[in-house]
């Protein structure tokens, strides 16, 4: 399919150099910071439009209780007056917190909670120097590399999710809210304090506690504090996603004021250019590698909950983890725990690229592992399946046997511009059309061609396609377009399929592994 294949994303208004992204804790806080200046230059225009209230209903935020005149403004309240005011206001009713991050935050105080904030007042107040906020720091930027790594520098702190670095070091720097609304001529101002966390990153209860009772935030006591987590009613989680899908319903409602509607189109599409809404169709349309890395990262991430979701308890000894790799090639790959140790010969490739998104049991390395994959009696039975049922699968699963080497390779380099050397690809339909036992004669022609490759795989892949097509190709029957397209617009069932394919590959993944 002939695509477009760039996107400029700096005709988007809100994107801004040095924007931020999700590869340390200080890009982090910077995509945090324009993610939510973007946000909230959209609530002015719809108070401007006259929609703000039918957003917080839409959100189940403070509906009732938002004034008809707000005002907006960014992390360190510029009017010092209007800031004690809110401060000194007897009147929590009027004292909100609205949380915004992937996934809703989950408020449970317990003594872990208590201990944490304990232990940052702690370093925050050391009067020795910076010693003990600098190991805290590098802590920080260790556990946030990859989970498991937390080595508490003999801190004795309570142990981080590692998602939860941001939050930390947010509170280390300050923990100063993303931004303010609140009214402003009233001696006990309504107020709401926004805090929002991008990627896979969690709040923390300890920048809740710090937001609450630090004197950048409202400043309560730790009491009244711990009461008003524990109450819950004026603190409202939710997600970007639910965000969006409130704007989105709103979109009829500004038809009159198109530069508002306008304001909120441009939202929504930073929202997908900074990874927070998923939507492979615009992929399909006009691939760009920003945008794609952005897109996989969270395609990933949600992959990730789905398998646990239906994996995670049904057989520990045969859970897959991620090996997280950087994803600069847009691919990752899922194996087998051993002590500890995510083995990778052989494994479950996901991967993203100008063809399109697809995920296979890959094997590596000429040898046993490699010749027996498509001999398990599992593989047989699932490939035979898939070739006997007539679905669009059969164009979708594909036996692929490839060997790739360094562009001008140099002695010992073992980095750079690759290129294959060979591949041989064939899908289920075609091996359907070569007798009796299709089978046999390809793992023959693979077992020939296995000298001269690198890896073997079996790929369900999804390849991008000409939508202008699509109907047309269903009208004569044609399925593939159609059906992919679909899978594209509709991620969560692109999301199930490949949870469906991984667990039909996930007991091959065994018998091969014991090979």
């Amino acid at each position: 399919m002939k695509m477009k294949t760039c996107m400029d994303k700096h005709l988007n208004i809100f994107q801004a150099y040095h924007g931020g992204n999700l590869d340390s804790p200080e890009r982090v806080n910077r995509l945090e910071d324009n993610l939510t200046r973007a946000f909230i230059i959209c609530l002015k225009f719809l108070q401007d439009a006259g929609v703000l209230r039918p957003f917080f209903e839409k959100i189940g935020f403070a509906g009732g209780h938002i004034p008809k005149t707000l005002v907006f403004d960014l992390q360190n309240m510029k009017d010092k007056k209007a800031l004690g005011r809110i401060q000194a206001s007897n009147n929590q009713e009027h004292q909100w917190l609205l949380l915004i991050g992937r996934d809703q935050f989950k408020s449970h105080w317990r003594d872990d909670a208590a201990r944490q904030v304990e232990k940052v007042m702690e370093i925050l107040a050391d009067t020795q120097g910076s010693e003990k906020r600098k190991d805290f720091l590098k802590y920080l930027r260790e556990i946030g590399k990859r989970e498991g790594s937390t080595k508490n520098f003999d801190l004795n702190f309570p142990e981080i999710d590692p998602c939860e670095a941001a939050s930390f070091f947010s509170l280390i720097h300050g923990c100063r809210p993303d931004a303010w609304i609140y009214e402003e001529d009233s001696n006990s101002p309504f107020a709401i304090l926004v805090e929002s966390k991008v990627g896979a990153n969690k709040l923390a209860h300890a920048q809740v506690f710090r937001h609450l009772t630090g004197d950048q935030g409202f400043n309560l006591s730790s009491d009244k504090a711990i009461k008003f987590i524990h109450d819950k009613s004026h603190m409202k989680s939710t997600t970007w996603t639910q965000i969006a899908a409130a704007l989105k319903s709103l979109m009829s409602q500004l038809e009159k004021t198109p530069e508002v509607k306008t304001i909120i189109t441009q939202f929504l599409e930073y929202l997908e250019m900074s990874g927070e809404i998923l939507n492979l169709r615009k992929l399909n349309d006009v691939f760009d590698e920003d945008y794609a890395k952005g897109q996989f990262a969270l395609f990933l991430d949600v992959l990730d909950r789905a398998l646990f979701i239906r994996n995670g308890s049904a057989n520990k000894t045969q859970v897959l983890s991620r090996g997280k790799r950087p994803l600069a090639g847009l691919w990752d790959f899922y194996g087998l725990e051993n002590n500890g140790k995510i083995l990778q010969n052989p494994h479950i490739s996901i991967y993203l690229n100008h063809d399109g998104i697809g995920c296979g049991i890959t094997v590596a390395k000429k040898g046993p592992k490699m010749r027996n994959l498509l001999k398990t009696p599992k593989m047989v039975k699932f490939l035979m399946g898939e070739m006997q049922s007539g679905g669009v699968n059969r164009q979708r699963v594909k036996i692929n046997l490839v060997n790739y080497r360094l562009v001008d390779r140099k002695p010992g380099q073992v980095k750079g511009d690759y290129y294959d050397s060979f591949r041989f690809c064939v899908d289920l339909k075609e091996l359907k059309g070569l007798g009796k036992d299709p089978l046999e004669t390809v793992d023959n022609l693979v077992g020939n061609c296995i000298p001269i490759s690198k890896q073997l795989e079996v790929l369900f892949h999804c390849a991008w396609v000409d939508a202008s097509k699509a109907n047309i190709s269903l009208e004569r029957g044609e399925t593939l377009r159609r059906g992919n397209l679909e899978l594209f617009e509709n991620p969560d069932q692109l999301v199930n399929a490949f949870i469906n394919f991984i667990e039909e590959m996930i007991p091959v993944l065994v018998d091969v592994q014991g090979k």
